[in-house]
């Protein structure tokens, strides 16, 4: 369960960076962003994430997980998450925690297609 939301977090901070709205004041900053993977195995995994606020910006995920095996994906909606660290007071890049509320079953990093 921690490999898949360190992954999770992974793809969304790397979203995060893209997606940072420069432009806003800074305490009622929204940021917006989305992500996907495909994994060795066939898994494909997609997610949107909206949140609010700095230096902590707090909102909701959204996951879909399809296996390859199974016929129907797995929705995870509206899970909590929360970034420490957001400041968007100035370009380039900031450091923080990710933290999220959904539980989501294992994940390695070295399990994604190149």
């Amino acid at each position: 369960m921690g490999q898949r939301i360190r992954g999770i977090s992974a793809f969304v901070g790397a979203c995060l960076l893209s997606c940072a709205a420069f432009s806003q004041p800074v305490g009622t900053a929204r940021i917006t962003g989305d992500f996907a993977a495909t994994f060795k195995d066939g898994e494909q995994l997609k997610g949107t994430f909206t949140c609010t606020g700095t230096p902590t910006c707090i909102g909701t995920l959204n996951v879909l997980d399809k296996l390859p095996e199974c016929p129907n994906a797995i929705a995870v909606t509206d899970a909590r998450m929360s970034f420490t660290g957001v400041d968007l007071s100035r370009p380039g890049t900031f450091q923080g925690e990710v933290t999220l509320s959904a539980a989501f079953a294992s994940l390695r990093l070295d399990e994604l297609d190149d």
